[in-house]
Parts: C-alpha cells; sequence; structure tokens
C-alpha cells in the first residue's frame, strides 16, 4: 500500500487547492495544518464587510441573536434579598453566531461556543475567525481584495496580516488606510476603485495602472474639478444614477474648455424608455450627431450607430453603446476620441446602437466616410 503523498507534493496540492476548501480539510488534519501556514495561500476575490467576510463565493457572516436565560445572575438571591412573587423574572441574552454561506445561500450555522462558561464579545469573534482564516499566512496572494465599510470602524486583523494583490477596492474609504496590508510587490496596483473619493492626487491612485470611480452622481463641483484635471492614462466612470444629469456635466466641461480627458464614462439604460430619454436630452442639449460607424469590419453590424459631438480641431466626444448580459439594458459610454477614428476597448459585436430605428440620410461610403 502506497504511503500517501511526500512533504514536497503535499505542499503543491495544498497550494492549488481552492481557499476555503484548503481552510476545511488543514483544519480536520493536523499533519496538514503543521504544514499549511508556509504554503502560498491564493483567493480570487477576498471581500470585508462589516460582519461579512466573502472568500471566493464562500461566506463568514457574523450575527448576534437572542435567547431567554432564567438563570441569569440578575435573579441570584444574596442576603438581604426579598423576592416578591412566586415567579422569578426571564431575562435575554445575547450570543454570537457564525452563518456559512456558499454564493449566498446559507449552508450551515453555527453557534460560537462559549469561553470558561461566559460568552464571546462579537469583536472577540471577529477577530477569532480571522486568525483562523489568516493567522500565520506568510504568502497570501489575492487577486481582488475589497472593502466595503465605513467609517469609524476598527478591522481586527491578525498579527501580521499581508497581502500581495493586484486589484484593490477601497470603497467609501481612503485607499492610503490599506497600504500597511498590502506586500510592496503588490505596488503599482494593476487596478484600483474607488467609491466618491475625496482626494485623487495620491500615489497610490496615480501609480496604478487603471483606475474606476464609482458614485460619480454625488461628486460636489470640488471634485468634478478634481476629476477633470487628473493626470492619469486610464480613467473610467461608473455613474450609478437614475438619470444621466452627470453626462451634461462632463459634455459641458469639455466643451467650455475645449478638451477631453483620459476619463471614460458609463451609465447603463435599463430599458427602451431610459435609452430614448438619454438620446432625446443629449441631442437637445448639445451639437450632437448621430453617426453610422464606416470601419469595414462592421459589415456584419450594418445598423451600429453612435452620437457624435465636436470638441475642437482635433477631437471630439463620442457616445455609444455596449450589450449587457440582460438583454433589455444597454451600457452608454462616452470618451473623447480622435476625429476621423472610432476605437472603442470592446469586442465590435458587444456594441449596440444607440438609436435603433435610425436610418441614415445617405448611403455611406466606407471607403471615403468620415467620421466627425
Amino acid at each position: 500500500m502506497p504511503d500517501g503523498l511526500t512533504y514536497l507534493g503535499q505542499k503543491c496540492v495544498l497550494e492549488f487547492l481552492e481557499a476555503n476548501k484548503r481552510i476545511h480539510i488543514s483544519s480536520r488534519c493536523p499533519r496538514l495544518k503543521q504544514i499549511d501556514h508556509g504554503v502560498p495561500f491564493h483567493i480570487n476575490t477576498l471581500a470585508f464587510h462589516k460582519d461579512w467576510i466573502i472568500v471566493n463565493k464562500f461566506g463568514y457572516h457574523l450575527r448576534e441573536e437572542e435567547e431567554s436565560d432564567p438563570h441569569d445572575l440578575r435573579n441570584q438571591l444574596v442576603e438581604g434579598d426579598v423576592l416578591i412573587g412566586s415567579r422569578i423574572a426571564i431575562w435575554s441574552r445575547k450570543y454570537p453566531k457564525i452563518g456559512f454561506y456558499n454564493n449566498l445561500r446559507q449552508v450551515a450555522d453555527r453557534r460560537v461556543p462559549e469561553r470558561n462558561s461566559k460568552i464571546m464579545e462579537t469583536h472577540v469573534v471577529i477577530k477569532k475567525m480571522y486568525e483562523i482564516l489568516f493567522g500565520e499566512r506568510r504568502h497570501i496572494w489575492v487577486d481582488r481584495l475589497k472593502f466595503s465599510l465605513q467609517e469609524p470602524t476598527i478591522l481586527r486583523l491578525p498579527v501580521g496580516f499581508n497581502v500581495r494583490t493586484r486589484k484593490l477596492d477601497s470603497g467609501q474609504l481612503n485607499p492610503d488606510y490599506f497600504i500597511c496590508l498590502l506586500h510592496p510587490s503588490s505596488f503599482p496596483l494593476h487596478e484600483l476603485t474607488l467609491k466618491s473619493p475625496e482626494k485623487l492626487n495620491q500615489p497610490i491612485v496615480l501609480s496604478s495602472a487603471k483606475l474606476i470611480i464609482h458614485e460619480f452622481i454625488s461628486f460636489p463641483q470640488r471634485l468634478m474639478e478634481n476629476l477633470m484635471m487628473l493626470e492619469h492614462s486610464n480613467v473610467t466612470v461608473v455613474d450609478s444614477g437614475y438619470t444621466p444629469f452627470d453626462f451634461y456635466r462632463v459634455i459641458e466641461y469639455w466643451l467650455n474648455h475645449r478638451q477631453g480627458t483620459s476619463a471614460c464614462f458609463k451609465w447603463t439604460a435599463t430599458g427602451g424608455a431610459e435609452l430614448k430619454m438619454f438620446v432625446d436630452g443629449i441631442t437637445s442639449r448639445f451639437p450632437a450627431i448621430i453617426k453610422t460607424a464606416c470601419d469595414t469590419s462592421y459589415n456584419t453590424f450594418p445598423n451600429f450607430n453612435f452620437i457624435s459631438i465636436p470638441l475642437n480641431e482635433t477631437s471630439y466626444i463620442a457616445i455609444y453603446g455596449v450589450r449587457q448580459a440582460l438583454f433589455f439594458s444597454t451600457e452608454i459610454v462616452m470618451e473623447a476620441m480622435d476625429v476621423g477614428t472610432f476605437s472603442p476597448p470592446h469586442d465590435l459585436h458587444h456594441l449596440k446602437p444607440l438609436v435603433p430605428d435610425y436610418v441614415g440620410e445617405k448611403k455611406i461610403n466606407k471607403k471615403s466616410c468620415e467620421i466627425m
């Protein structure tokens, strides 16, 4: 009968196990537990929430529940006490439970054991949970690290917690808070995602290869100025508002300064009515022209069209649609392009006409047509 895997074989298998399976297996095998913390730990997505942590698609949720306790210390009688009535009061107490979720579906629920006959405080349980998951791990590799937290808060991580990551999503918090958690090899970041950022001139922001900004709808004018003056070559701004008024603000700014920026702005129309409202709003407010793409690659997609707004002698504002997973939704993208070109960073088959029923006045000569 074979003796099983060698030490090196065990390390190799552990390294490439899915993170949650690895935690489950190594916690039940003393021999694997001894070598587990020294083997690189790979996670696709690691997300921290207030009472949640999600490792890949598996979530650990800490919550408090109440139970009645007739043996509460408040019911104990000592010398001099007088019990009035034949029944004692029923007191309630809170205790922590951990729910385990797979793709947001609860698969198990465990009450946290008491320590020395005492219920553990919630913050102590969170600290202990993080220590079990990440404590003493010397090499943690995370593709996307996300924080969905609000100030003020305390992130109760184990001592020495440090990760290597390519993509950081700091949510509403200043990304500088998390520099101490990142290994130096993580910089410059491949992608940084922010939500309504107050500052954009930080080194961690300017050095990232790609910058994504959410909740642009809540930007005050001063932050709008900061965004427009941001010297970054790859910026995507996602507007999640119900109306595209922030598109209008950007267009007005670009037209007033007769110059665009490297930022790409996105807004999702959730139906045909919203898409029509957007197109009508743009064409009524600005000198917009509906154009048909004349690149020969569009032969299989002849009905594609987009909106063009002249900016200056060398550039124009291009607004075009991109198909979404939901058939009735359209992602509207706006960016500045050079005159005579139309080069969206999307596969041509994913593009979608902004005006489905639009028919050009003339048949376009694909060899000689000019795009504004």
